[in-house]
This record gives structure tokens, sequence and C-alpha cells, in this order.
């Protein structure tokens, strides 16, 4: 994480941050970037790598949400997706993995599960095709 911005990541979590590099080390390797790092969206944390390739925007994310307050002890969602886009109206997301562990505590011993799983998913964000996409519509039809 850059020290010019603080984390928003909830402090049960900062530990996994520290991670990160690590996780991510497949999407670096073939020259995506870390552009979301700990992002809350709604409840849960989000680390994106993005890369520009062959006319399309491709990203792997990684969602971590916990799912009540009691501390280490909570459980939580892990969900790692792909998505890719061509910079307008047509895009794509889709889930690649998901793991519900019991504990936040139980993610430590899961760190090569996160690290194959981010490498699955660089793998599917280079398969994507322009093809691949889909019509996005901001309303629904009357």
């Amino acid at each position: 994480m850059s020290s010019e911005t603080e984390s928003a990541v909830d402090h049960r979590l900062v530990w996994f941050e520290g991670q990160i590099p690590g996780i991510f080390a497949a999407a670096t390797q073939q020259e995506f970037k870390i552009t979301e790092e700990g992002l809350d969206r709604h409840g849960t944390f989000e680390w994106t790598a993005t890369r520009f390739h062959n006319d399309l925007n491709r990203y792997v994310a990684l969602g971590v949400t916990l799912l009540d307050e009691a501390g280490p002890s909570s459980p939580c969602n892990a969900d790692v997706l792909v998505g890719a886009d061509d910079g307008s109206a047509r895009f794509m997301r889709q889930l690649i993995r998901h793991r519900l562990f019991a504990r936040i505590d139980d993610m430590q011993q899961a760190i090569d599960w996160f690290t194959e799983s981010i490498r699955l998913t660089v793998d599917a964000a280079m398969r994507i095709q322009s093809r691949d996409l889909l019509e996005s519509k901001p309303f629904p039809s009357p």
C-alpha cells in the first residue's frame, strides 16, 4: 500500500494487506498493475489488478467480506473475479472462485489458495475476447 494513501481496510485484515504482493505475483508478472488496494465496496474489501491488452481493459479482483463484528473469530467470504470492458458500454464480470472461511484467522493458512486463485484468474482474463463482452443497459427497457 502506498504511504500516500491511508488504508480503508478493516483492522482485522491489516495483516492480509501485507500478503497482497505475493498473492498477486502471477498478475504483476503478466504486466497487471494493482490499481485498488483494499477498497471498501459496500462492506467487501477489494483488491484489483488491471491491464490493457488487445483493445480490452482486463482485471482480476479479490474481495473479502467480513460477515459479522466479532473480531478475528468472525466468518468471512472470499471471492475471486475476472472482468473486462472495452472502455465504453460493453463489459463482463464473472466469479472464478469462492470460499467461506469459518474465521478470519483461517485465511492465514489459505494464502496458497488465494495465490492459485489469482493465477487461474489471470489466465482467464487473458483469454477474454471482445465477443465475450455483454452490452450494458443502465436502465431497464420499458
